[in-house]
């Protein structure tokens, strides 16, 4: 748990963030490239959430990897091939799939927790969408749109923001699987 008596300000560094979502059991990828798309407009870098009632900041740094690392391993065992491009790209001509990531807000939250004692517990949460659509359509074929959460306690910065990574991608894929979103690019992808 973060926290302590007085202003306190915490670093994470997604660099030293292991998260391990849960992972499909894919019995054949889709046959197309995905390109996510990173955009720094919508994705940024650092974010310093705070926590007014009990004076935290949480620093967290190079949080891009969120994308570039964790989304795009997940999205890997789904697809033959994923790469990570900026919004200037130019795609290549042919079938190929493209996914927009975007993140709202990142904000910490206390909540009083009343018992024989009244404590007040800190969580980070993200507000965030990903979605997904073949190169030649203009709508999204998947979008998904949710608000994730770390736990209430946590063993240090980098745990809190594990937590929160591992939750996002758990609930995005939740939504895949319930949207059979698999099946349907595949059906799209065939020759």
């Amino acid at each position: 748990m973060l926290g302590g008596c007085g202003p306190s300000v915490y670093t994470a560094n997604m660099a030293n963030v292991s998260a391990k979502p849960p992972s499909f059991l894919v019995a054949a990828k889709i046959p197309s490239a995905l390109y996510i798309v990173l955009d720094p407009a919508l994705v940024r870098d650092e974010y310093s959430p705070k926590s007014e009632r009990r004076k935290l900041t949480l620093n967290i740094k190079q949080f891009r990897q969120f994308v570039s690392r964790d989304l795009k391993g997940v999205m890997a065992q789904h697809f033959e091939k994923v790469e990570v491009v900026g919004p200037e790209y130019t795609f290549p001509a042919g079938q190929h799939v493209v996914a927009n990531v975007k993140v709202d807000q990142l904000e910490l939250k206390d909540q009083a927790v009343t018992g024989d004692v009244t404590v007040v517990s800190t969580r980070l949460f993200m507000t965030w969408s990903f979605a997904i659509r073949p190169s030649d359509a203009q709508d999204y074929l998947f979008s998904f749109a949710g608000v994730s959460a770390s736990t209430n306690t946590s063993n240090g910065a980098d745990d809190f923001v594990r937590q929160l990574v591992e939750d996002a991608i758990t609930g995005l894929l939740q939504k895949w699987g319930e949207g059979d979103v698999s099946s349907k690019l595949r059906a799209w992808a065939k020759p």
